[in-house]
């Protein structure tokens, strides 16, 4: 289906619907509160309209005073009015994550939910396993989306491409790089429809944004979201081991920093160019992701070294993939 903004360009307010696919640890100031606010979406938004149109501006300088614009700065409103409908109460656990696939460490089996999630959940010595310290919105909890366009005219088709590459890569709330806090959206019109993001072009930048070497990763589709989730997960932690030897990390933080290891520099931090994700497909199937963005690494010295680790990984991505994820 084609997408034309001059459809609905007009009109006064667009709503989507949209399902929690994997469990999503999302909070306000006070984070053992579970809250989904309307900045929260907005703060996802912001984030992808980056990734598709900040290769277009000669400069960061440039891309910000267009993003306060649209989004709002310190000095302007936002033109952009968004609102969260709960019409049924979340459903809410404080519980741990079950039914992930597990994998083997020092004669240990530990989930795959729990690696990805590293920093959620810590050991409990009593219990002998992994506690979770913050709540999550469980699967299959709904809530709806208003957007009011009066104000934003031409911008409307940038918004929505934004809340595609929201649908389609990316999550709310905490580890949702790792695939929580994934969402289906759909529109509640059929007039509408979310436009496809498939064109990866254009030169790196020095922050997260589509260009012509990004790759993407589909793995089969699975009838459990905790099995589309768990073939990413373990596809993703084998790709990253492959990068050296056990116990060595001197590449490793390359991928992303901090690396939680002793005599590592937590004060120096850059994000992984990888983006986890799990989609519900109009079958009721879930199909595992991992979109690749790579950008122009902060130490300049050292992007060859950069860039040869991320081919390795996404050669082994390739083959997990060709093998099923298994």
């Amino acid at each position: 289906m084609e997408f034309y903004i001059e459809r609905y360009k007009n009109k006064e307010r667009l709503d989507f619907e949209c399902e929690v696919i994997t469990p999503m640890f999302i909070s306000g100031a006070d984070t053992n509160t579970v809250e989904l606010r309307s900045a929260s979406i907005k703060g996802a938004l912001r984030f992808w309209w980056r990734a598709l149109y900040g290769r277009e501006f000669s400069s960061i300088e440039k891309m910000k005073e267009a993003e306060g614009k649209l989004f709002g700065d310190t000095e302007q409103k936002s033109k952009l009015r968004l609102y969260v409908d709960v019409s049924t109460p979340f459903s809410i656990s404080n519980d741990n994550l079950v039914n992930g696939r597990t994998f083997l460490v020092h004669n240990h089996y530990l989930s795959i939910f729990d690696y990805l999630a590293f920093g959620l959940c810590e050991y409990d010595r009593n219990q002998h396993r992994n506690a979770y310290k913050r709540k999550h919105i469980k699967p299959n909890s709904k809530f709806i989306i208003h957007f009011d366009f009066n104000n934003i005219n031409n911008n409307s088709e940038q918004i929505l491409k934004a809340l595609s590459c929201l649908n389609s890569f990316g999550g709310l709330g905490a580890k949702s790089r790792n695939g929580f806090g994934c969402i289906s959206i759909k529109p509640l019109s059929n007039n509408i429809s979310l436009p496809p993001i498939t064109n990866f072009s254009g030169e790196r930048k020095n922050f997260t944004a589509l260009n012509e070497n990004c790759k993407i990763f589909t793995f089969q589709p699975q009838n459990r979201w905790e099995d589309a989730l768990s073939d990413i997960g373990l596809a993703y932690r084998t790709a990253r081991l492959s990068i050296e030897p056990k116990h060595n990390y001197q590449k490793r933080p390359l991928l992303a920093k901090p690396l939680i290891v002793r005599n590592e520099n937590r004060k120096d931090r850059h994000s992984k160019p990888y983006f986890l994700h799990v989609s519900k497909l109009a079958n009721n199937q879930y199909q595992g992701s991992i979109l690749y963005i790579p950008y122009n690494y902060y130490q300049n010295n050292k992007l060859e070294e950069y860039n040869n680790v991320c081919n390795k990984v996404n050669q082994e991505l390739e083959r997990q993939r060709n093998q099923g994820g298994r």
